[in-house]
Protein backbone atom coordinates (compact mmCIF):
# COMPACT_ATOMS: atom_id res chain seq x y z
CA UNK A 1 0.00 0.00 0.00
CA UNK A 2 1.60 3.44 -1.04
CA UNK A 3 2.69 5.55 2.06
CA UNK A 4 -0.74 7.86 3.00
CA UNK A 5 -3.58 5.43 2.13
CA UNK A 6 -5.25 4.05 4.74
CA UNK A 7 -6.92 0.67 5.41
CA UNK A 8 -10.40 2.95 5.18
CA UNK A 9 -9.12 4.22 1.66
CA UNK A 10 -9.00 0.68 0.63
CA UNK A 11 -12.18 -0.07 1.41
CA UNK A 12 -13.80 3.01 0.23
CA UNK A 13 -12.05 2.20 -3.21
CA UNK A 14 -13.12 -1.70 -3.40
CA UNK A 15 -16.87 -0.91 -2.54
CA UNK A 16 -19.00 -2.66 -4.34
CA UNK A 17 -16.28 -4.77 -6.00
CA UNK A 18 -17.07 -8.66 -6.24
CA UNK A 19 -14.17 -11.74 -6.79
CA UNK A 20 -14.95 -14.28 -8.78
CA UNK A 21 -13.73 -18.07 -9.07
CA UNK A 22 -14.01 -20.14 -11.33
CA UNK A 23 -14.77 -23.89 -9.91
CA UNK A 24 -14.89 -27.25 -11.97
CA UNK A 25 -18.02 -28.96 -10.25
CA UNK A 26 -18.97 -32.17 -10.79
CA UNK A 27 -22.96 -32.96 -11.68
CA UNK A 28 -25.59 -34.19 -9.01
CA UNK A 29 -25.70 -37.73 -10.99
CA UNK A 30 -24.92 -39.12 -13.71
CA UNK A 31 -25.57 -38.25 -17.17
CA UNK A 32 -27.82 -37.65 -18.82
CA UNK A 33 -30.18 -37.26 -15.92
CA UNK A 34 -28.55 -34.64 -14.20
CA UNK A 35 -31.43 -32.60 -12.68
CA UNK A 36 -29.26 -29.51 -12.41
CA UNK A 37 -28.58 -29.32 -16.43
CA UNK A 38 -32.35 -30.27 -17.05
CA UNK A 39 -33.16 -27.21 -14.78
CA UNK A 40 -30.73 -24.90 -16.18
CA UNK A 41 -31.76 -26.26 -19.92
CA UNK A 42 -28.25 -27.21 -21.22
CA UNK A 43 -26.76 -31.01 -22.10
CA UNK A 44 -24.88 -32.31 -19.25
CA UNK A 45 -21.40 -33.04 -19.87
CA UNK A 46 -20.53 -34.29 -16.16
CA UNK A 47 -19.57 -31.00 -14.64
CA UNK A 48 -20.16 -27.51 -14.60
CA UNK A 49 -18.07 -24.22 -14.33
CA UNK A 50 -19.33 -22.51 -11.15
CA UNK A 51 -18.39 -18.52 -10.68
CA UNK A 52 -17.50 -18.18 -7.00
CA UNK A 53 -18.22 -14.76 -6.02
CA UNK A 54 -17.52 -12.70 -3.31
CA UNK A 55 -20.08 -10.03 -1.98
CA UNK A 56 -18.30 -7.76 0.31
CA UNK A 57 -20.73 -4.86 0.70
CA UNK A 58 -21.91 -6.49 4.25
CA UNK A 59 -18.75 -6.51 5.65
CA UNK A 60 -17.47 -3.49 4.29
CA UNK A 61 -20.71 -2.00 6.16
CA UNK A 62 -19.62 -3.97 9.28
CA UNK A 63 -15.79 -2.94 9.45
CA UNK A 64 -16.56 -0.53 12.44
CA UNK A 65 -17.91 -4.01 14.23
CA UNK A 66 -16.71 -7.96 15.05
CA UNK A 67 -17.70 -9.48 11.38
CA UNK A 68 -19.54 -12.53 11.03
CA UNK A 69 -18.66 -14.93 8.65
CA UNK A 70 -17.60 -15.04 5.20
CA UNK A 71 -20.62 -16.80 2.82
CA UNK A 72 -20.03 -17.20 -0.01
CA UNK A 73 -22.90 -16.30 -3.01
CA UNK A 74 -22.20 -19.27 -5.68
CA UNK A 75 -24.04 -19.24 -8.90
CA UNK A 76 -23.93 -22.15 -11.42
CA UNK A 77 -22.95 -21.18 -14.90
CA UNK A 78 -21.33 -23.41 -17.73
CA UNK A 79 -20.11 -19.49 -19.12
CA UNK A 80 -16.65 -19.20 -18.10
CA UNK A 81 -15.55 -15.61 -17.51
CA UNK A 82 -12.16 -14.41 -18.71
CA UNK A 83 -10.60 -11.87 -16.78
CA UNK A 84 -7.83 -8.91 -17.73
CA UNK A 85 -5.24 -8.83 -15.98
CA UNK A 86 -6.52 -5.18 -14.45
CA UNK A 87 -9.38 -7.00 -13.67
CA UNK A 88 -7.59 -10.13 -12.04
CA UNK A 89 -5.26 -7.87 -9.95
CA UNK A 90 -8.34 -6.07 -8.55
CA UNK A 91 -10.10 -9.22 -7.69
CA UNK A 92 -6.90 -10.77 -6.27
CA UNK A 93 -6.92 -7.48 -3.57
CA UNK A 94 -10.29 -7.38 -3.27
CA UNK A 95 -10.08 -11.40 -1.93
CA UNK A 96 -7.15 -9.91 0.41
CA UNK A 97 -8.61 -7.37 1.59
CA UNK A 98 -11.92 -9.36 2.93
CA UNK A 99 -10.17 -12.14 4.38
CA UNK A 100 -8.27 -9.27 6.59
CA UNK A 101 -11.35 -7.74 7.40
CA UNK A 102 -12.94 -10.99 8.08
CA UNK A 103 -9.91 -12.13 10.57
CA UNK A 104 -9.13 -8.95 12.26
CA UNK A 105 -11.58 -7.35 14.67
CA UNK A 106 -12.50 -4.06 14.05
CA UNK A 107 -9.88 -2.02 15.74
CA UNK A 108 -7.73 -2.66 12.89
CA UNK A 109 -9.70 -0.05 10.50
CA UNK A 110 -10.25 1.85 13.46
CA UNK A 111 -9.00 5.60 12.86
CA UNK A 112 -5.73 6.96 14.76
CA UNK A 113 -4.73 6.59 17.96
CA UNK A 114 -5.19 2.93 16.56
CA UNK A 115 -4.43 3.31 13.23
CA UNK A 116 -0.74 1.79 13.53
CA UNK A 117 -1.89 -1.15 14.36
CA UNK A 118 -3.41 -1.94 11.05
CA UNK A 119 -0.73 -2.01 9.59
CA UNK A 120 1.14 -4.46 12.27
CA UNK A 121 0.20 -7.19 9.85
CA UNK A 122 2.19 -7.12 6.57
CA UNK A 123 -1.42 -8.38 5.41
CA UNK A 124 -2.47 -5.08 5.92
CA UNK A 125 0.05 -3.17 3.40
CA UNK A 126 0.35 -6.05 1.21
CA UNK A 127 -3.61 -5.81 0.57
CA UNK A 128 -3.38 -2.44 -0.91
CA UNK A 129 -0.24 -3.01 -2.96
CA UNK A 130 0.56 -4.13 -5.91
CA UNK A 131 1.32 -8.15 -6.19
CA UNK A 132 3.52 -8.47 -9.15
CA UNK A 133 5.20 -11.73 -8.53
CA UNK A 134 3.17 -14.96 -9.27
CA UNK A 135 4.72 -16.90 -6.47
CA UNK A 136 3.09 -14.11 -4.16
CA UNK A 137 -0.31 -14.35 -5.98
CA UNK A 138 -0.60 -17.80 -5.87
CA UNK A 139 0.53 -17.68 -2.18
CA UNK A 140 -2.26 -15.27 -0.89
CA UNK A 141 -5.06 -16.88 -3.38
CA UNK A 142 -4.18 -20.25 -1.32
CA UNK A 143 -4.40 -18.24 2.34
CA UNK A 144 -7.34 -16.94 1.14
CA UNK A 145 -9.28 -20.11 -0.26
CA UNK A 146 -7.82 -22.15 2.53
CA UNK A 147 -9.57 -19.78 4.93
CA UNK A 148 -13.47 -19.40 3.07
CA UNK A 149 -13.05 -22.85 3.09
CA UNK A 150 -12.49 -23.46 7.05
CA UNK A 151 -14.99 -20.71 7.58
CA UNK A 152 -17.81 -21.77 5.31
CA UNK A 153 -16.94 -25.60 6.22
CA UNK A 154 -17.08 -26.23 1.92
CA UNK A 155 -15.86 -29.84 1.80
CA UNK A 156 -16.07 -28.87 -2.14
CA UNK A 157 -13.11 -26.01 -1.49
CA UNK A 158 -11.19 -27.81 1.09
CA UNK A 159 -10.36 -30.83 -1.65
CA UNK A 160 -8.73 -30.60 -4.89
CA UNK A 161 -9.10 -26.25 -5.74
CA UNK A 162 -6.80 -26.16 -2.41
CA UNK A 163 -4.45 -28.82 -2.77
CA UNK A 164 -3.81 -27.43 -6.46
CA UNK A 165 -3.44 -23.97 -5.78
CA UNK A 166 -0.92 -24.80 -2.60
CA UNK A 167 1.11 -27.14 -4.70
CA UNK A 168 1.54 -24.36 -7.47
CA UNK A 169 2.46 -22.06 -4.73
CA UNK A 170 4.75 -24.87 -2.63
CA UNK A 171 6.43 -25.05 -7.28
CA UNK A 172 6.62 -21.41 -7.68
CA UNK A 173 8.59 -20.49 -4.21
CA UNK A 174 10.96 -23.15 -4.91
CA UNK A 175 12.30 -22.12 -8.25
CA UNK A 176 12.08 -18.95 -6.54
CA UNK A 177 14.58 -20.12 -3.92
CA UNK A 178 16.61 -21.96 -6.76
CA UNK A 179 16.74 -18.49 -8.96
CA UNK A 180 17.89 -16.26 -5.62
CA UNK A 181 21.52 -16.39 -6.55
CA UNK A 182 21.07 -15.71 -10.07
CA UNK A 183 22.84 -12.52 -11.25
CA UNK A 184 20.47 -9.53 -11.06
CA UNK A 185 17.67 -10.83 -8.40
CA UNK A 186 16.57 -7.65 -6.70
CA UNK A 187 15.80 -7.22 -3.46
CA UNK A 188 12.22 -7.27 -4.20
CA UNK A 189 12.34 -10.93 -5.28
CA UNK A 190 13.80 -12.23 -1.90
CA UNK A 191 11.39 -9.83 -0.03
CA UNK A 192 8.64 -12.36 -1.92
CA UNK A 193 10.58 -15.36 -1.29
CA UNK A 194 9.80 -14.18 2.86
CA UNK A 195 6.62 -12.99 2.41
CA UNK A 196 5.20 -15.50 0.11
CA UNK A 197 6.39 -18.61 3.26
CA UNK A 198 4.67 -16.17 5.87
CA UNK A 199 1.37 -16.05 3.99
CA UNK A 200 1.68 -19.85 3.21
CA UNK A 201 2.39 -20.16 7.33
CA UNK A 202 -1.33 -18.65 8.25
CA UNK A 203 -2.67 -21.33 6.47
CA UNK A 204 -5.28 -23.07 8.84
CA UNK A 205 -4.20 -25.81 10.81
CA UNK A 206 -6.54 -27.91 10.38
CA UNK A 207 -6.12 -27.85 6.01
CA UNK A 208 -2.99 -28.61 5.63
CA UNK A 209 -2.70 -31.38 7.87
CA UNK A 210 -5.53 -32.93 7.00
CA UNK A 211 -4.91 -32.76 2.72
CA UNK A 212 -1.45 -31.74 2.24
CA UNK A 213 0.46 -32.89 4.88
CA UNK A 214 -0.75 -36.16 5.22
CA UNK A 215 -0.59 -36.01 8.94
CA UNK A 216 2.05 -34.18 11.01
CA UNK A 217 -0.58 -31.85 13.18
CA UNK A 218 -0.02 -28.15 12.77
CA UNK A 219 3.85 -28.63 11.21
CA UNK A 220 2.79 -26.51 8.34
CA UNK A 221 2.83 -22.69 10.47
CA UNK A 222 6.69 -24.10 12.29
CA UNK A 223 7.68 -25.30 8.69
CA UNK A 224 6.89 -22.39 6.35
CA UNK A 225 8.23 -19.47 9.17
CA UNK A 226 11.30 -21.45 9.72
CA UNK A 227 11.96 -20.89 6.23
CA UNK A 228 11.24 -17.40 6.40
CA UNK A 229 13.29 -16.69 8.96
CA UNK A 230 16.24 -18.92 7.46
CA UNK A 231 15.96 -17.41 4.13
CA UNK A 232 15.98 -14.10 5.82
CA UNK A 233 19.16 -14.59 8.11
CA UNK A 234 20.94 -16.46 5.18
CA UNK A 235 20.64 -13.24 2.78
CA UNK A 236 21.09 -10.34 5.92
CA UNK A 237 19.30 -7.70 6.67
CA UNK A 238 20.07 -5.73 3.50
CA UNK A 239 17.14 -7.60 1.89
CA UNK A 240 14.74 -5.20 3.95
CA UNK A 241 14.65 -1.47 3.34
CA UNK A 242 14.99 0.05 7.06
CA UNK A 243 11.28 1.83 7.92
CA UNK A 244 9.87 0.81 4.44
CA UNK A 245 6.08 0.67 5.04
CA UNK A 246 5.80 -3.18 3.41
CA UNK A 247 9.32 -4.74 4.63
CA UNK A 248 9.39 -3.64 8.35
CA UNK A 249 5.98 -5.08 9.24
CA UNK A 250 7.13 -8.27 7.44
CA UNK A 251 10.07 -8.25 9.58
CA UNK A 252 8.89 -7.79 12.75
CA UNK A 253 5.55 -10.35 11.63
CA UNK A 254 8.66 -12.49 11.59
CA UNK A 255 10.83 -11.84 14.22
CA UNK A 256 8.32 -12.47 17.18
CA UNK A 257 6.82 -15.35 15.70
CA UNK A 258 10.48 -17.17 15.52
CA UNK A 259 10.84 -16.20 19.53
CA UNK A 260 7.45 -18.22 20.08
CA UNK A 261 8.90 -21.18 18.09
CA UNK A 262 12.25 -20.89 19.38
CA UNK A 263 11.08 -21.41 23.63
CA UNK A 264 8.91 -24.30 22.16
CA UNK A 265 11.52 -26.15 20.51
CA UNK A 266 14.35 -24.25 23.05
CA UNK A 267 16.71 -23.39 20.70
CA UNK A 268 18.53 -19.97 20.62
CA UNK A 269 17.42 -17.38 18.29
CA UNK A 270 20.53 -15.62 15.93
CA UNK A 271 18.15 -12.16 16.08
CA UNK A 272 20.95 -10.82 18.40
CA UNK A 273 23.33 -10.37 16.11
CA UNK A 274 24.48 -6.76 15.59
CA UNK A 275 23.14 -6.52 12.14
CA UNK A 276 19.57 -7.33 13.20
CA UNK A 277 19.55 -5.23 16.50
CA UNK A 278 19.39 -1.86 14.32
CA UNK A 279 16.99 -2.60 12.43
CA UNK A 280 14.98 -4.81 15.14
CA UNK A 281 15.11 -1.49 17.64
CA UNK A 282 13.95 0.53 14.62
CA UNK A 283 10.67 -0.52 15.02
CA UNK A 284 8.10 -0.92 11.97
CA UNK A 285 6.08 2.46 12.49
CA UNK A 286 6.89 5.96 13.35
CA UNK A 287 4.68 5.91 16.44
CA UNK A 288 7.43 6.07 19.26
CA UNK A 289 4.46 3.56 21.28
CA UNK A 290 5.35 0.96 18.87
CA UNK A 291 5.62 -2.07 22.15
CA UNK A 292 1.73 -1.75 22.02
CA UNK A 293 1.60 -2.37 18.37
CA UNK A 294 3.79 -5.64 18.87
CA UNK A 295 1.47 -6.54 21.94
CA UNK A 296 -1.04 -6.24 19.25
CA UNK A 297 0.24 -9.13 16.86
CA UNK A 298 0.63 -11.63 19.82
CA UNK A 299 -3.08 -10.62 21.19
CA UNK A 300 -4.85 -8.67 18.17
CA UNK A 301 -8.36 -9.02 19.61
CA UNK A 302 -8.04 -7.40 23.12
CA UNK A 303 -6.48 -4.06 21.99
CA UNK A 304 -9.12 -0.97 21.69
CA UNK A 305 -8.57 2.93 22.23
CA UNK A 306 -8.60 3.04 25.43
CA UNK A 307 -4.61 1.24 25.46
CA UNK A 308 -3.75 1.15 22.01
CA UNK A 309 -0.68 3.72 23.03
CA UNK A 310 0.02 1.69 26.13
CA UNK A 311 3.70 2.02 26.85
CA UNK A 312 5.00 -1.78 28.56
CA UNK A 313 5.02 -0.28 32.33
CA UNK A 314 9.54 0.53 31.04
CA UNK A 315 9.76 -2.01 28.60
CA UNK A 316 10.79 -0.16 26.12
CA UNK A 317 13.01 2.26 28.23
CA UNK A 318 14.59 -0.94 30.40
CA UNK A 319 14.81 -3.33 27.40
CA UNK A 320 14.37 -5.88 30.09
CA UNK A 321 11.67 -8.22 28.01
CA UNK A 322 13.78 -7.79 24.91
CA UNK A 323 17.02 -9.30 26.66
CA UNK A 324 14.95 -11.69 28.25
CA UNK A 325 13.04 -13.08 24.89
CA UNK A 326 16.15 -13.21 22.95
CA UNK A 327 19.09 -14.75 25.73
CA UNK A 328 16.71 -17.66 27.58
CA UNK A 329 16.23 -19.64 24.29
CA UNK A 330 20.02 -20.40 24.28
CA UNK A 331 20.24 -20.91 27.88
CA UNK A 332 17.38 -23.32 27.39
CA UNK A 333 19.17 -25.34 24.67
CA UNK A 334 22.12 -25.24 26.86
CA UNK A 335 20.39 -26.56 29.68
CA UNK A 336 19.50 -29.55 27.59
CA UNK A 337 22.89 -30.16 26.55
CA UNK A 338 23.82 -30.56 29.98
CA UNK A 339 21.12 -32.60 31.37
CA UNK A 340 21.98 -34.94 28.17
CA UNK A 341 25.66 -35.14 29.15
CA UNK A 342 25.83 -33.63 25.16
CA UNK A 343 27.58 -30.53 26.07
CA UNK A 344 30.87 -29.90 24.40
CA UNK A 345 32.99 -29.75 27.45
CA UNK A 346 34.31 -33.24 28.47
CA UNK A 347 36.48 -32.59 31.60
CA UNK A 348 34.66 -32.29 35.22
CA UNK A 349 36.19 -28.77 35.46
CA UNK A 350 34.66 -27.38 32.41
CA UNK A 351 31.08 -29.24 33.72
CA UNK A 352 30.90 -27.65 36.45
CA UNK A 353 32.26 -23.96 34.64
CA UNK A 354 29.09 -24.71 32.38
CA UNK A 355 26.43 -25.40 35.18
CA UNK A 356 27.60 -21.98 37.66
CA UNK A 357 27.55 -20.11 33.85
CA UNK A 358 24.58 -21.71 33.17
CA UNK A 359 22.97 -21.24 36.62
CA UNK A 360 23.98 -17.17 36.86
CA UNK A 361 22.58 -16.08 33.77
CA UNK A 362 19.47 -17.86 33.73
CA UNK A 363 19.31 -16.56 37.42
CA UNK A 364 20.03 -13.18 36.15
CA UNK A 365 17.65 -12.95 33.92
CA UNK A 366 15.02 -14.21 35.93
CA UNK A 367 15.38 -11.82 39.12
CA UNK A 368 15.98 -8.75 36.22
CA UNK A 369 11.92 -9.78 35.47
CA UNK A 370 10.86 -8.10 38.87
CA UNK A 371 10.75 -4.52 37.83
CA UNK A 372 8.49 -5.35 35.36
CA UNK A 373 5.46 -6.89 37.82
CA UNK A 374 6.04 -3.61 40.04
CA UNK A 375 4.36 -0.94 37.32
CA UNK A 376 4.90 2.83 37.92
CA UNK A 377 2.15 3.96 40.45
CA UNK A 378 1.19 6.98 37.99
CA UNK A 379 -0.34 4.63 35.72
CA UNK A 380 -2.61 2.88 37.90
CA UNK A 381 -2.28 -0.52 36.92
CA UNK A 382 -2.07 -2.06 40.27
CA UNK A 383 -4.30 -5.34 39.51
CA UNK A 384 -7.59 -5.64 41.97
CA UNK A 385 -7.94 -9.07 44.11
CA UNK A 386 -11.27 -10.60 43.60
CA UNK A 387 -11.68 -13.57 45.48
CA UNK A 388 -14.52 -16.71 45.97
CA UNK A 389 -16.48 -15.88 48.68
CA UNK A 390 -16.89 -11.89 48.68
CA UNK A 391 -16.58 -11.17 44.94
CA UNK A 392 -19.05 -12.73 43.40
CA UNK A 393 -20.16 -9.72 40.80
CA UNK A 394 -16.95 -10.47 39.50
CA UNK A 395 -17.80 -13.96 37.68
CA UNK A 396 -20.39 -14.93 35.28
CA UNK A 397 -22.05 -18.10 35.14
CA UNK A 398 -22.07 -18.09 31.66
CA UNK A 399 -18.59 -18.37 31.52
CA UNK A 400 -17.12 -22.39 31.48
CA UNK A 401 -14.02 -21.41 33.49
CA UNK A 402 -15.93 -19.46 36.01
CA UNK A 403 -18.86 -22.34 36.72
CA UNK A 404 -15.92 -24.46 37.78
CA UNK A 405 -14.22 -21.55 40.13
CA UNK A 406 -17.40 -20.97 42.00
CA UNK A 407 -18.38 -25.00 42.49
CA UNK A 408 -15.27 -26.38 42.63
CA UNK A 409 -13.02 -25.77 45.59
CA UNK A 410 -9.40 -23.93 45.26
CA UNK A 411 -6.42 -23.58 46.39
CA UNK A 412 -6.02 -20.51 45.83
CA UNK A 413 -7.78 -17.54 47.91
CA UNK A 414 -8.02 -14.77 45.44
CA UNK A 415 -7.71 -13.84 41.67
CA UNK A 416 -6.73 -11.21 39.40
CA UNK A 417 -8.43 -8.61 37.75
CA UNK A 418 -6.73 -6.25 35.39
CA UNK A 419 -7.43 -2.38 34.59
CA UNK A 420 -5.50 -3.11 31.45
CA UNK A 421 -5.26 -6.16 28.90
CA UNK A 422 -2.15 -5.46 27.89
CA UNK A 423 -0.94 -5.19 31.76
CA UNK A 424 -2.55 -8.45 32.46
CA UNK A 425 -0.76 -10.09 29.43
CA UNK A 426 2.48 -8.49 30.06
CA UNK A 427 2.65 -9.89 33.52
CA UNK A 428 1.69 -13.78 32.34
CA UNK A 429 3.98 -13.70 30.00
CA UNK A 430 6.54 -12.46 32.77
CA UNK A 431 5.95 -14.81 35.01
CA UNK A 432 5.46 -17.72 32.24
CA UNK A 433 9.05 -17.01 31.31
CA UNK A 434 10.49 -16.57 34.65
CA UNK A 435 8.83 -20.21 35.42
CA UNK A 436 10.58 -21.67 32.53
CA UNK A 437 13.75 -19.97 33.93
CA UNK A 438 13.63 -22.00 36.99
CA UNK A 439 12.12 -24.73 35.81
CA UNK A 440 15.63 -24.92 34.00
CA UNK A 441 17.51 -23.89 36.75
CA UNK A 442 15.83 -26.66 38.57
CA UNK A 443 16.77 -29.16 35.96
CA UNK A 444 20.03 -28.55 36.47
CA UNK A 445 20.31 -28.89 40.19
CA UNK A 446 18.49 -32.25 40.03
CA UNK A 447 20.96 -33.13 37.15
CA UNK A 448 24.31 -31.72 38.96
CA UNK A 449 23.60 -33.38 42.19
CA UNK A 450 22.92 -37.01 40.93
CA UNK A 451 25.90 -37.15 39.29
CA UNK A 452 29.26 -38.57 41.68
CA UNK A 453 31.97 -37.02 39.73
CA UNK A 454 30.14 -33.56 40.73
CA UNK A 455 31.94 -31.55 42.99
CA UNK A 456 30.14 -31.31 46.22
CA UNK A 457 31.49 -27.67 47.15
CA UNK A 458 29.25 -26.44 44.01
CA UNK A 459 25.96 -25.20 45.96
CA UNK A 460 24.64 -21.67 45.17
CA UNK A 461 21.64 -21.97 46.32
CA UNK A 462 19.03 -24.86 47.81
CA UNK A 463 16.57 -26.48 45.18
CA UNK A 464 13.82 -25.77 47.85
CA UNK A 465 14.49 -21.88 47.11
CA UNK A 466 14.21 -22.22 43.63
CA UNK A 467 11.09 -24.57 44.19
CA UNK A 468 9.46 -22.06 46.16
CA UNK A 469 9.97 -19.03 43.95
CA UNK A 470 8.59 -20.61 41.11
CA UNK A 471 5.66 -21.99 43.08
CA UNK A 472 5.05 -18.24 43.47
CA UNK A 473 5.17 -17.63 39.59
CA UNK A 474 2.50 -20.95 38.90
CA UNK A 475 0.34 -19.32 41.04
CA UNK A 476 0.56 -16.03 40.07
CA UNK A 477 -0.91 -17.65 36.13
CA UNK A 478 -3.37 -19.87 37.86
CA UNK A 479 -4.88 -16.48 39.30
CA UNK A 480 -5.24 -14.69 35.79
CA UNK A 481 -7.67 -17.37 35.04
CA UNK A 482 -10.98 -14.93 35.62
CA UNK A 483 -9.79 -12.23 33.94
CA UNK A 484 -8.11 -14.75 30.80
CA UNK A 485 -11.65 -16.14 30.62
CA UNK A 486 -13.74 -13.16 29.74
CA UNK A 487 -11.94 -12.50 26.43
CA UNK A 488 -11.77 -13.98 22.79
CA UNK A 489 -11.07 -17.53 21.06
CA UNK A 490 -6.95 -16.26 21.14
CA UNK A 491 -7.15 -15.33 25.20
CA UNK A 492 -8.77 -18.98 25.78
CA UNK A 493 -5.74 -20.31 23.65
CA UNK A 494 -3.74 -18.17 26.07
CA UNK A 495 -5.53 -19.20 29.12
CA UNK A 496 -4.62 -23.14 28.32
CA UNK A 497 -1.21 -22.81 27.87
CA UNK A 498 -0.77 -20.77 31.09
CA UNK A 499 -2.65 -23.95 32.96
CA UNK A 500 -0.93 -26.27 31.05
CA UNK A 501 2.64 -25.29 32.10
CA UNK A 502 1.57 -24.33 35.49
CA UNK A 503 0.14 -27.97 36.15
CA UNK A 504 3.35 -29.46 34.70
CA UNK A 505 5.24 -27.66 37.13
CA UNK A 506 2.72 -28.11 39.85
CA UNK A 507 2.93 -31.83 39.06
CA UNK A 508 6.67 -32.20 39.06
CA UNK A 509 6.93 -30.09 42.76
CA UNK A 510 4.40 -32.61 43.83
CA UNK A 511 1.27 -29.83 44.64
CA UNK A 512 -1.55 -32.15 43.46
CA UNK A 513 -4.52 -30.04 44.24
CA UNK A 514 -3.40 -27.40 42.33
CA UNK A 515 -1.89 -29.90 39.75
CA UNK A 516 -5.97 -31.24 39.54
CA UNK A 517 -7.29 -27.58 39.66
CA UNK A 518 -4.79 -26.70 36.65
CA UNK A 519 -6.29 -29.99 34.94
CA UNK A 520 -10.17 -29.31 35.66
CA UNK A 521 -9.81 -25.85 34.98
CA UNK A 522 -8.07 -26.28 31.59
CA UNK A 523 -10.57 -28.48 30.55
CA UNK A 524 -13.17 -25.89 31.27
CA UNK A 525 -11.47 -23.56 28.73
CA UNK A 526 -11.06 -26.41 25.87
CA UNK A 527 -14.81 -26.85 26.18
CA UNK A 528 -15.10 -22.46 26.12
CA UNK A 529 -12.78 -22.29 23.50
CA UNK A 530 -14.43 -25.37 21.24
CA UNK A 531 -17.77 -23.37 21.69
CA UNK A 532 -17.00 -19.91 20.55
CA UNK A 533 -15.03 -21.14 17.27
CA UNK A 534 -17.90 -22.67 16.16
CA UNK A 535 -19.65 -19.09 15.52
CA UNK A 536 -16.20 -17.12 15.21
CA UNK A 537 -13.85 -17.54 12.10
CA UNK A 538 -10.37 -19.09 12.95
CA UNK A 539 -7.40 -16.47 14.21
CA UNK A 540 -4.90 -16.38 11.53
CA UNK A 541 -2.07 -16.17 13.77
CA UNK A 542 -0.26 -19.32 14.22
CA UNK A 543 1.44 -18.63 17.53
CA UNK A 544 -0.98 -20.82 19.50
CA UNK A 545 0.23 -23.89 17.09
CA UNK A 546 3.84 -23.06 17.41
CA UNK A 547 4.08 -22.57 21.24
CA UNK A 548 2.24 -25.94 21.62
CA UNK A 549 5.48 -28.05 22.59
CA UNK A 550 5.92 -25.51 25.25
CA UNK A 551 4.74 -27.12 28.06
CA UNK A 552 7.06 -30.27 28.23
CA UNK A 553 9.77 -27.71 29.91
CA UNK A 554 7.73 -26.94 33.12
CA UNK A 555 8.57 -30.51 34.27
CA UNK A 556 11.72 -30.65 35.94
CA UNK A 557 11.92 -34.12 37.78
CA UNK A 558 11.83 -37.27 36.45
CA UNK A 559 10.08 -38.59 39.70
Amino acid sequence: MPVGHSPQTLTVLLEGLTCTSERKVKCDSERPSCKRCVNAGRVCKGYAIWQVKLDTSSLVQEKETQCGHLVPVIQDSTNAVSASPSSAHTNRVQLLANFVIQNYSGAALASPPCAHTAQLSFLHTLAGSHVASPMLRVAIESLCLAHLANNTMDRRLLGMPLQESYGRSISLLRAAITNSKSPGITAHHHRDIVAASVALSMLPPSVPARLLDKGGGNRHSSLHLSGAWTYLRVHGPSILGEGDFFEAPLFYHIHIQSLFNAFAERKRVEWTQAEWDKLRQLGPYPDPEFPAAVQYLLYPDCIDDSNANFVWYGLREHGLMDAFTHALPGLLERTDHFVAAQATPTTKDDLEWEFLDLFQHLGGLQQAQFIILLPPNALNLTPTLIGIDGDLGSFDENIEEHIFMLKKPTPFSHFYKFAQVPHGFGCALVHLLCLLADCAILQLLHNAFSQKHFSQTINPVKIIDIEHRAFWHAGELCRCAPFYSQRSVTAGKFLFLLLSCAGNFFESYGAMKEWEWCRDCADATRRRVARLETRSPPTICPVGDLIEGLPKGFRYSKT
